[in-house]
């Protein structure tokens, strides 16, 4: 696995990690040969900031990544390609836009209701939960407004666990 840093996954090749890991096209180790050289920047968000799925990811789908991973160690194209990538196949990353995502996210819009994410169940979504109870500050000293923040977490925890 290669985990060297660069700024620009888009362009990160083959040659590039071989020359990270101190290595040419002729060496005789193992990954070499096989050609079996992995990195976590098999889907990466956007042209601009080439952010790696691996830590950006709003949620954790460990299946997904396992399918991921299973696709490159067997060189099976009909598994899902999430997260890893075969550098030394010449593989490159997928790039996820903005533009794909069609969910609107509550935090996006005060319209929008939470929604529950249904992640290892096939069974029904909790129903959604009550109105939190309202906060009301006493005075808007500088004191009161840097309680806010906080606040609005502990109405979110509630909305979350009530």
């Amino acid at each position: 696995m290669d985990e060297t840093y660069t700024a620009n996954p888009i362009n990160y090749d083959y040659t590039m990690t071989l020359t990270a890991l101190g290595l040419t096209s002729t060496s005789d180790v193992k990954i070499v040969t096989n050609q079996m050289i992995f990195r976590i920047d098999g889907t990466i968000s956007g042209l601009d900031n080439q952010g790696l799925d691996w830590y950006e990811s709003r949620v954790a789908n460990p299946d997904t990544a396992v399918a991921g991973l299973a696709r490159v160690l067997h060189a099976d194209a009909s598994k899902t390609k999430m997260f890893f990538r075969n550098v030394a196949k010449s593989e490159t990353p997928d790039i996820i836009l903005e533009s794909v995502c069609t969910t609107a996210l509550p935090t996006c819009s005060a319209s929008i209701s939470q929604q529950f994410i249904d992640m290892l169940t096939t069974s029904a979504p909790t129903p959604a939960p009550t109105a939190a109870p309202t906060v009301e500050l006493e005075d808007s000293t500088s004191d009161a407004r840097m309680m806010m923040p906080f606040v609005s977490f502990l109405v979110a925890a509630y909305n979350l666990f009530a």
